[in-house]
């Protein structure tokens, strides 16, 4: 974990919980797409920008009907899938 504010952070080798194979872009709305790399090449991480409603967010599918335009810049959230 990341613990300095103005140093070094600690790390350790034996603690790597996975490394990462390699890279690929899925487009952008393709939902098939996102299904087949899941099922075919396991976890994805999806990157969005959070609603104003998220922070209420506590189980389930999340929806929302507050939607946009976001650009790379504004995505704030990571999950994995």
């Amino acid at each position: 974990p990341y613990e300095a504010v103005n140093g070094e952070c600690r790390f350790n080798n034996s603690m790597i919980g996975a490394k990462v194979k390699r890279v690929v872009n899925i487009t952008e709305y393709d939902e098939r797409e996102l299904q087949r790399f899941v099922g075919l090449e396991g976890p994805v991480t999806v990157a969005f920008v959070v609603a104003n409603d998220f922070r209420l967010y506590s189980n389930g599918v999340y929806s929302t009907n507050l939607c946009g335009s976001p650009s790379p810049k504004d995505l704030t959230h990571a999950v994995l899938i």
